[in-house]
């Protein structure tokens, strides 16, 4: 029989799979409408328009795990996301391009206002003591999902003979899958019925910070997370030039190099409950944070064979999930119930204001000539006095419970 967590952990499965399959698809399609000449164009334009609702609708989300039952924004959610790619199908017919990106806001804002109500539903339908293992779970299938949802756009465009409508028809089945399921979630309580929507919703990610400074170590447990962003943000940005300049590889090859760390990241959180013993422990931050700081340095001496950055971009995913469950589980368990939705929009919101950042840094990294080996080296330093600031701040310390 499956459990309400499994249902939940299915749902969010099949969005993750669903949020890069259409974004890629679209990027496709656009390419192959206006040519490859402004593929970069299109692609930087892609990204912007997938990050930009997280930063515009994150506090709204928060208020809407938060007022209503986290079940219902997730049905909801589901059910708007299917009409959203029911409605791409006659912009991808009528090749009407803004139409496509339009829909990718409207997902992607779906995914913003979702966010806080998935991880929020975890403490309502597991006990405390599994929260660990419920977000390594969770943290496991999401990049799972990214796996699949970044490979799987390739193979329909090939199997389908370059047939966006049949590829896209994929992205609506998956739509549908994770409608019908979301079905059968429980009713979940209502944490703070009373919660009004403010019409300058980004007060409540200043009332959220107030609150998370008081509450030992939630306020750093939250930061880590967030800041885990811009260093996996910038190595997505910067493996691709680095795969290119430093190894004489294509750009395809850096996909693959991403996909490694994607599959690293799964493993990583999966084992994070067994590494841990099922017990939330922030001390593996600091611990993981430095392994992060000398695989990125290991970047720049040591590439040859150039299959050993296979290697390195695994265990720089596999740092990096262990890196980032045990915050994301220390905001849930810690949060008070009725805000518990807000704190976790507000980590979201700070997260992806950290990926802008990564993207700012690199564009200055480029600005100043700098090698894609350079970049690495600079950010795994950077990281070493982050995780080093953080742990003076905390005292969080191998074994030692903050």
């Amino acid at each position: 029989m499956i459990t309400p967590f499994s249902t939940l952990n299915l749902v969010q499965f099949f969005a993750a799979i669903n949020e890069n399959l259409y974004k890629l698809l679209a990027a496709y399609f656009i390419i192959s409408i206006l040519g490859d000449l402004h593929s970069n164009a299109i692609m930087a334009l892609i990204g912007a328009i997938f990050i930009i609702p997280f930063l515009l609708f994150s506090p709204l989300g928060g208020i809407f795990a938060d007022k209503w039952p986290k079940s219902k924004v997730t049905k909801v959610t589901r059910c708007l996301e299917l009409s959203c790619l029911l409605l791409a199908i006659s912009f991808f017919y009528f090749k009407i391009i803004i139409g496509v990106y339009v829909v990718l806001f409207l997902m992607a804002s779906l995914s913003a206002v979702f966010g806080p109500s998935k991880y929020g539903m975890i403490p309502e339908l597991m006990p405390k003591e599994k929260i660990l293992y419920a977000n390594s779970v969770i943290a496991a299938f999401t990049y799972l999902g990214i796996i699949i949802g970044t490979a799987l756009p390739s193979i329909l465009i090939w199997i389908s003979d370059k047939d966006y409508l049949v590829a896209l028809l994929v992205s609506v089945c998956l739509a549908i899958i994770g409608l019908i399921l979301s079905l059968f979630l429980p009713v979940t309580p209502v944490e703070n019925k009373q919660k009004s929507v403010r019409f300058f919703i980004y007060l409540e990610l200043f009332d959220s910070l107030k609150q998370m400074w008081t509450i030992p170590s939630l306020f750093s447990a939250a930061f880590a997370y967030a800041y885990f962003l811009f260093i996996g943000g910038f190595v997505q940005l910067n493996i691709i030039p680095y795969t290119i300049k430093n190894l004489g590889l294509t750009d395809i090859m850096g996909g693959y190099f991403f996909l490694v760390t994607a599959f690293g990241l799964g493993l990583g959180s999966y084992f994070t409950n067994k590494i841990c013993k099922g017990k939330i422990k922030l001390e593996m931050i600091p611990l993981s944070g430095i392994s992060i700081s000398i695989l990125l340095i290991l970047f720049k001496w040591f590439f040859t064979p150039w299959p050993i950055v296979f290697v390195w971009m695994f265990l720089l995913g596999f740092f990096g999930g262990i890196f980032v469950v045990p915050p994301q589980a220390f905001i849930l368990a810690n949060s008070p119930e009725e805000d518990r939705g807000r704190n976790v929009a507000t980590a979201n919101f700070f997260s992806f204001a950290f990926a802008l950042l990564a993207a700012f840094v690199l564009y200055v990294f480029t600005l100043l000539d700098l090698h894609p080996a350079t970049n690495f080296l600079i950010i795994g330093i950077i990281n070493f006095f982050v995780i080093l600031a953080l742990l003076y701040k905390t005292r969080w310390f191998l074994f030692f419970k903050a």
